[in-house]
């Protein structure tokens, strides 16, 4: 009985300590011209390869409503929103104080105000 004891704690392991990605600044998207004057609105949703290295990898709209995506595309709204993104900043995610890439999803919202 106490081989089997020993046995169990030998299989235990430490949970890993881990830290999630942290935003530290998002800046806004540019609401352009002629989409305000077409009263277009909605968000573009990007998704976005945040690289262990402190880097931004790549970036793609996940908007599933195509002509949505399309007018967004159409007005600029899918482009400011990704090149707002190409600024964030952030630290990575770590795993037992290792940098791991991860990817996630972040939204750009334009409305009228």
């Amino acid at each position: 009985m106490l081989v089997a004891v020993g046995a169990i704690a030998q299989q235990r392991q430490e949970a890993p300590v881990i830290r999630p990605l942290r935003i530290v600044s998002k800046p806004n998207a540019a609401y352009p011209v002629e989409a305000q004057r077409a009263m277009v609105t909605g968000g573009v949703l990007l998704r976005i390869s945040f690289l262990a290295d402190g880097s931004l990898g790549e970036i793609v709209c996940v908007n599933t409503d195509e002509d949505e995506k399309s007018l967004f595309e159409e007005y600029g709204l899918i482009a400011s929103a990704h090149n707002a993104a190409r600024r964030i900043v952030f630290e990575p995610k770590t795993v037992d104080g290792k940098a791991v890439g991860v990817n996630s999803t972040l939204a750009y919202v334009f409305r009228m105000r």
